[in-house]
């Protein structure tokens, strides 16, 4: 019996569940390739090479296409459009992956759209324009604008640091390491000058030069400008906001060299980035998604409880009621978890993918009345009758995947309808659900 309650609601409601917003979160460690094409690139034919070239005319309808070679008596140098790859690290943010066609080891990443940042009317900019060139290197354009109204930018905002409260706790714990250093040299010193046993201070002099040390490396860490960053080294437009402006000033001055801000267009859309894979290798991403489709759930536990007797009568006991019932229903939520992807030359595989699900669900079933099921009702039914009224049950569900296997819980409250559901004993009342699956045929919620 249980093995049908199992694989008929499979059977019944075998739909697909949906999708949407799904985004995989790619870690700053991630060596991403960044490939931009290049024109004009000068690139060395070698003497006896055939060159082979053509030439497009239009008149009206009527395309001509001219084709001639030339065979090279020496080298000769030929503009050619260069693919120019780059790796890049930091490059974390939102995206959505799916495998190059051609290269099945690539996993090519479309990131999500930068937020879009105002910057306020009468602040003081800088607008750096980069063209990368054949060398890998750039040529820049500089502009400094004052803003006259609020202008919006789809970029990234940045402070000068990579993680502006820890450099500022370095700074102090260097501080304070300095201060214990000097303090621990005079207290040495004293020693010496008095013939003093000066082993412990001179113990602690030593300490506390170490102390230092260390506060510097970690002060160095911690406050690693983001210009050193090889995200920020390739983007391809960058506006640097100055602390002065109109506004606060009042009048016109200079910008100052302090800069308040950072906004990178950390994502150009004129390249292309990925994820190379070697053979065998595995990449796990954090990944998010809502999800929204049919399910079912099979195994149901009313509480009982204890319901008060009228005019000194006893008291109306109610069990516990477990009920494998069909039943269909909405469910929708959050989910979050991994996304597993191993390449297995030549194809790349999508592993199991491991996540949790929470959300509302709203349900649809019946209830049976009989004099068992409406012993605390207002009219208890007798040994004979029974009736069938339709239930509406809303609550919460989580759902856990691990692997193939699927499990989820839920809590809920019945509602019956009609004018016999103030007869039955769990009308109004809470309940715990379970469902479970495996593989592609889960049993409350098909994939």
């Amino acid at each position: 019996m249980p093995l049908v309650l199992l694989t008929l609601p499979v059977i019944t409601y075998a739909q697909a569940a949906y999708e949407t917003g799904t985004a995989v979160r790619i870690p700053s460690s991630a060596v991403v390739i960044k490939t931009v094409k290049v024109k004009g690139c000068p690139e060395v034919f070698p003497a006896g090479s055939v060159v082979k070239s053509e030439m497009t005319k239009i008149s009206g309808d009527v395309t001509h296409t001219v084709t001639s070679e030339v065979k090279l008596i020496e080298e000769k140098a030929f503009p050619v459009d260069k693919t120019i790859k780059l790796e890049l690290t930091g490059m974390e943010g939102k995206a959505s992956l799916s495998a190059d066609e051609k290269d099945k080891s690539t996993l090519v990443i479309n990131y999500w759209l930068n937020p879009k940042i105002t910057i306020p009317a009468g602040k003081h900019i800088k607008i750096v324009d980069r063209t990368l060139r054949c060398d890998k290197k750039y040529d820049e354009t500089t502009q400094l604008l004052t803003l006259k109204r609020d202008t919006a930018f789809r970029f990234e905002r940045f402070y000068d640091y990579l993680d502006s409260n820890e450099c500022a706790k370095a700074t102090r714990k260097l501080e304070e390491a300095k201060k214990a250093s000097a303090k621990a040299d005079r207290s040495s010193y004293m020693a010496r000058q008095n013939r003093e046993n000066k082993a412990n201070v001179t113990e602690a002099a030593t300490e506390a030069a170490q102390n230092i040390t260390e506060a510097n490396e970690q002060a160095k860490e911690a406050c690693e400008s983001i210009t050193t960053q090889s995200w920020f080294a390739h983007s391809s437009k960058i506006i640097i906001v100055f602390k002065d402006s109109l506004v606060d000033k009042k009048i016109f001055v200079t910008p100052s060299k302090t800069i308040d801000y950072y906004l990178v267009r950390t994502v150009d859309e004129d390249a292309i980035y990925s994820l190379k894979l070697d053979n065998r290798e595995f990449v796990s991403l954090y990944k998010t998604s809502w999800e929204f489709g049919p399910v079912t759930i099979p195994f149901k536990k009313r509480y009982g409880y204890e319901k008060p007797g009228e005019n000194g009568a006893a008291a109306i006991k109610v069990k516990d009621d477990f009920a494998a019932d069909l039943n269909v229903g909405v469910f929708g939520g959050y989910r979050f978890g991994r996304r597993r992807v191993r390449y297995e030359a030549p194809v790349m595989k999508e592993l199991a993918n491991l996540g949790l699900t929470v959300g509302p669900f709203v349900n649809l079933s019946t209830a049976t009345l009989d004099a068992a099921s409406t012993t605390a009702g207002d009219t208890p039914y007798g040994k004979d009758e029974k009736a069938t009224i339709g239930v509406l049950s809303p609550g919460i569900g989580a759902m856990l995947d691990i692997y193939n296997f699927r499990v989820g819980a839920f809590w809920g409250k019945d509602f019956g309808f009609g004018g016999e559901a103030k007869n039955w004993n769990f009308n109004n009342k809470w309940w715990v659900g379970l469902g479970v699956g495996y593989g592609i045929t889960p049993g409350f919620w098909k994939k």
